[in-house]
């Protein structure tokens, strides 16, 4: 397996989509069968790819690639993936599919326009010591975390919205596949926000303390396209969606618009950022691996200190 690619998990989401889709038609156990299998085959496939890739062979540390852009959007979806797998293998008859197999896919189909370099903190003559590399990775972590958050927000508004307007439609049909009950969704739903929220705005402040506390040795800046965006959309999605959410009285329906118009704008400005910040792309960013200096405009390229 040392010669599996993006596009070998890549196909095999596509077809577990392909699958769950024609279920809508006609519900049928082998279409559902075949649905898992090749979600797990390629989680096998995406599992594997990131070990090999990112860990140097399963350990080799000296072989490994450092972690830039490309491997936090494949991680994510990696998370997606093993979501599927777990949640359909629960509940069997679940449309969740549907509503996730798009989302996964386009994040991978974005690795490909994201560099795979190491993003790092601090340049040659930068002071990125344990500590710092102990805080960058806790700011990519939970930034991570909170975008899990976010892709569940966005997956179980969608799926509320299209059950409440099949209910409210009167289609009761039995041989339809299933949704989760809006109470369930509804639950699902406000729990993501309570999740993502803090550990977006947690992950962004950690960022740029690390950026103010590098001093002038620091290969990222305040300026960067990438973390003014990023840092506006977590905290414009935090305000639309963590107050609102968190009130009493609200219904189900005006809370999973909600999330979904904010959690969407989040997750497209968040990926979309990396995207453009790519080789030739149309920003420089050191975020993406690139070599910029805000602080430091001779700073040496990104390569040593606190790799993310």
């Amino acid at each position: 397996m040392s010669h599996v690619t993006v596009f070998c998990f890549l196909a095999s989401y596509a077809v577990a989509l392909t699958a769950d889709a024609l279920r809508l038609w006609g519900r049928t156990v082998a279409l559902r069968w075949i649905a898992w299998f090749a979600a797990a085959a390629g989680l096998l496939a995406h599992t594997w790819y990131l070990g090999l890739r990112y860990t140097g062979d399963w350990g080799d540390a000296a072989a490994a690639e450092p972690w830039g852009g490309r491997a936090w959007i494949l991680a994510l979806a990696w998370l997606g993936a093993a979501y599927y797998v777990v949640a359909t293998g629960v509940e069997r008859r679940s449309a969740l599919g549907v509503f996730l197999w798009p989302l996964v896919l386009g994040l991978v189909a974005c690795s490909y326009a994201v560099p795979a370099g190491p993003v790092s903190l601090f340049g040659e003559a930068g002071n990125g010591g344990g500590a710092v590399r102990a805080w960058a990775i806790l700011h990519a972590a939970l930034l991570l975390g909170g975008l899990l958050g976010v892709l569940a927000g966005v997956v179980t508004s969608a799926m509320y919205l299209v059950h409440h307007r099949r209910l409210r439609a009167g289609k009761f049909d039995p041989d339809a596949v299933p949704l989760f009950s809006l109470e369930r969704l509804d639950r699902w739903n406000r729990a993501a926000v309570a999740v993502a929220v803090p550990l977006l705005v947690l992950g962004v402040t950690i960022g740029l303390g690390l950026v103010v506390a590098g001093g002038e040795g620091t290969v990222a800046g305040l300026w960067d396209p990438v973390v003014i965006g990023t840092t506006v959309g977590v905290f414009a999605a935090g305000l639309a969606v963590g107050g609102f959410v968190q009130r009493k009285g609200q219904a189900g329906k005006g809370v999973a618009v909600r999330t979904l118009l904010a959690f969407g704008f989040l997750l497209v400005t968040v990926v979309g950022l990396q995207v453009l910040a790519g080789d030739g792309g149309l920003l420089e960013s050191w975020h993406a691996g690139g070599t910029v200096a805000a602080n430091a405009p001779d700073a040496a390229p990104a390569g040593g200190g606190a790799t993310l």
